[in-house]
């Protein structure tokens, strides 16, 4: 059983030698277009963590994600995913090639991808038929940002449609009561965003009809989701799709300027990172202006960015300018992209962690109600965590009639979230040496002496 799919890119601007290349790092590109084979992997906790399968980087935004077989249309939080078994790339035949399975289905297939010219054709190969159990189920799933989307347009066949702002596609009440999302159109070809030449992918299926579902319908976090039955009983080709993403011509990335958001002590270092993306040269002057009180720009420094190398995808420089120590207002620009403002300042740093305590560690706390002024942030949720029983009264041992069912859910000891908390404990160590030099050594007691008791425990583990 093979399921076939072609991807190509495009061009709205007659840009005729936009070819696929299998690059060194492992994914196909062209100029505005990069596809992800199996590069990343699902979040091993969270099963719908869109960062796997096929994905597209359409003009610097990851707009297509989790091109796998999944067994839902819009696969949600717990829901299954595949195995990963291996993946192998052969640069002479432009092939990257993955194997996946469900082991509880005893269901195995692999994924081939092959670039030829501005193409490429994907193709779902199973040695055997589906199994019975994923009759009806199993299906290629491509899913695509829904922010990338409002308010765009999309034809599927004959069917003009707008993406939904909010969801509100069809459902259907299946036995049992739950509720499952329809299909906003069906068809053989799908032009997504046919307006847009940033945006625009169209998919075309040969065998089999595409369906495109509304996946927050089901999730806050679902995509918009295209997706193709593989049909029961058959080996060979079962599905076969042709996917175009639209390229401009010598698009190149903007450039992003990472800088300390809060600002910065006039006493402390102040180096700010820039980053380029794929073929840009960091060769450029970064200037840092100071805005006065009747707003005009001031230049206050200016250097060379300092090359550090290339991450990943990405080629990386910093910009120092710790010798600006005059207390103001300012932004920093590099290569005609301006920063917001920031701040220069002696109290800069003063209340900053009051907005972690008082905002956002009760907001991701569960197991009780939290608002703030008239926004409610979640109400009492998980309370079924631990004990399912309970008088949701605190325990308290003087009181004869208190009862000890209080729930404990997330309290216990944990290794990972302790080193994690002395990583940042030590951070804001270093942060806040300059301004707040007592509370800077609190941190980093507070660091060591969990670092500490993790390693301790790790001896008597090992021993």
């Amino acid at each position: 059983m093979i399921a076939g799919i072609i991807l190509s890119g495009c061009n709205n601007h007659k840009n005729s030698n936009n070819n696929l290349t299998l690059n060194d790092s492992g994914y196909f590109e062209a100029v505005g277009i990069n596809y992800l084979v199996f590069n990343n992997w699902y979040n091993g906790m969270f099963s719908d963590s869109k960062m796997s399968g096929i994905e597209i980087i359409h003009h610097g935004v990851r707009t297509a994600t989790n091109g796998d077989v999944r067994l839902s249309p819009t696969p949600e939080q717990w829901d299954a995913i595949p195995t990963f078994v291996e993946r192998n790339i052969n640069p002479d035949k432009n092939t990257i090639e993955a194997v996946l399975s469900y082991p509880e289905h005893h269901f195995t297939y692999r994924v081939k991808t092959e670039s030829s010219g501005n193409r490429l054709t994907v193709r779902v190969v199973l040695d055997d038929p589906l199994p019975l159990s994923l009759e009806g189920k199993a299906g290629f799933n491509v899913e695509f940002l829904p922010s990338a989307y409002f308010k765009k347009t999309f034809y599927l066949d004959n069917n003009c449609r707008v993406f939904p702002l909010y969801p509100g596609g069809p459902m259907t009440q299946h036995p049992g009561g739950d509720l499952h999302p329809q299909p906003l159109a069906s068809g053989r070809k799908l032009v997504l965003a046919p307006e847009d030449p940033e945006r625009r992918v169209i998919i075309e299926s040969l065998n089999n009809d595409l369906s495109i579902y509304d996946g927050r319908n089901v999730a806050q976090n679902g995509w918009f989701v295209v997706r193709s039955h593989i049909p029961a009983c058959k080996t060979g080709v079962v599905i076969e799709w042709t996917i175009s993403a639209s390229s401009l011509e010598g698009w190149t990335r903007t450039p992003v300027i990472g800088h300390s958001q809060a600002g910065y002590h006039p006493n402390q270092a102040k180096v700010a990172v820039i980053e380029s993306g794929p073929g840009s040269r960091l060769v450029k002057k970064a200037l840092l202006y100071r805005i006065s009180e009747e707003g005009s720009y001031e230049l206050a420094f200016q250097s060379m960015v300092k090359p550090w190398g290339k991450f990943l995808r990405y080629n990386y420089g910093s910009f120092d300018f710790s010798e600006i120590d005059k207390e103001g207002i300012y932004v920093i620009e590099y290569d005609g992209i301006r920063t917001k403002p920031f701040l220069i300042d002696s109290k800069v740093f003063n209340n900053a962690w009051q907005l972690t305590l008082d905002i956002f560690f009760p907001v991701q706390m569960d197991h009780m109600f939290v608002n703030e002024a008239y926004c409610v942030w979640h109400g009492a949720a998980h309370l079924d965590d631990a004990l399912t029983m309970t008088d949701n009264l605190v325990y308290d041992p003087a009181l004869p009639e208190s009862k000890p069912d209080d729930r404990w859910a997330f309290t216990s000891r944990s290794t990972p979230l302790n080193y994690g908390s002395a990583a940042a404990l030590a951070a804001a160590s270093r942060a806040l040496a300059g301004s707040n030099p007592d509370f800077a050594e609190e941190c980093l007691q507070r660091a060591e002496q969990v670092w500490e008791e993790e390693h301790m425990n790790l001896k008597s583990v090992r021993s």
